[in-house]
């Protein structure tokens, strides 16, 4: 039960995370 927690979480950072990469990227190109 707490490995399925944790691994929760961490799926959530990664979608944040590529989201993150993806707004760099855009801001990147647009300047």
């Amino acid at each position: 039960k707490h490995m399925l927690m944790v691994a929760r979480e961490l799926s959530r950072l990664q979608v944040s995370y590529e989201e993150y990469l993806c707004m760099k990227t855009l801001l990147l190109l647009s300047t």
